[in-house]
């Protein structure tokens, strides 16, 4: 059953009643959240309206001299069109007096903060890993290997005069680009004696630093948001992302494990169990 956060299209049931509505002697606003919620619905919204009429063409206000007052109010609840249906037919019949609306919409996005335990209010300068080997342009495809084996590193910036951001090299871009032997990934551990051996054969390729990297380079500033930097390295299906500064100039480097690290400390970090009910379909 996918929750919302899965779905591209949903409905929104607008529901306009009075303040002064009842149901069973409760104010029928309140009323209505209660059914809501036993129906398990997503969540839902109450707004209270300034001013507005209805059926009988009297108008409504708020005033200072006004003390009872009966105005305007609107409930939001956007959910599946399933799940819509079934509440559809739950809070119609107490509606004795109003509106009831219903509109498709489409959900971007759908969450809450048990459900995203990252604390996106924080700069990636705070989180980010400052101590970063940069590989020059002008190196050899050995000598950019070896810089990621010493280092246990997958991907290094690539930067040029005043630490401008001008590509990345990984681990991939050397096995496909400068046709480096998968056996000489640097995710496999190598003796001493293989490292010796890689290095012969690779000092043969022809190929720089600046032939194979990755270019233009997908960055993010210092200065971004953690929540930002995230949704930019998500949306490109991207592990690592270099930072930089206002000018360009590298700062650091946001990776995946940084960005988990702040997940597992966060205080919204919380068992799966506790989340709210998922927006699905009965």
């Amino acid at each position: 059953m996918p929750e919302l956060s899965d779905a591209r299209q949903a409905q929104r049931l607008r529901i306009y009643i009075s303040e002064g509505d009842r149901w069973r002697g409760t104010p029928l606003y309140q009323a209505l959240l209660q059914v809501l919620r036993a129906n398990r619905a997503a969540g839902a919204t109450v707004f209270r309206g300034l001013a507005g009429y209805g059926a009988h063409s009297h108008i409504h206000a708020a005033s200072l001299e006004v003390l009872a007052m009966d105005l305007p109010i609107i409930i939001d609840v956007v959910d599946t069109p399933e799940k819509i249906a079934a509440i559809v037919e739950v809070v119609a019949p107490m509606v004795q007096e109003g509106l009831l609306t219903l509109e498709d919409v489409q959900v971007i996005k759908y969450t809450h903060r048990f459900l995203n335990p990252l604390p996106a209010e924080k700069l990636v300068a705070e989180v980010m890993t400052r101590e970063v080997v940069a590989l020059n342009p002008d190196m050899t495809v050995a000598q950019a290997w070896q810089q990621m084996l010493q280092h246990a590193v997958k991907a290094l910036p690539v930067v040029a005069a005043a630490r401008q951001v001008v590509g990345i090299v990984t681990d991939e871009d050397l096995l496909e680009r400068a046709g480096v032997p998968a056996r000489l990934s640097v995710a496999r551990r190598l003796d001493a004696a293989e490292v010796q051996q890689a290095l012969h054969e690779l000092t043969v390729l022809p190929l720089t630093v600046a032939d194979v990297m990755t270019h233009p380079v997908i960055t993010v500033r210092d200065t971004d948001s953690l929540g930002a930097a995230t949704t930019r390295m998500v949306k490109a299906g991207l592990k690592r992302l270099p930072v930089v500064d206002a000018q360009g100039g590298l700062t650091g480097m946001l990776s995946r494990l940084d960005v988990l690290r702040q997940v597992a400390h966060s205080p919204h970090a919380v068992p799966r169990r506790q989340k709210p009910p998922a927006l699905q379909p009965d």
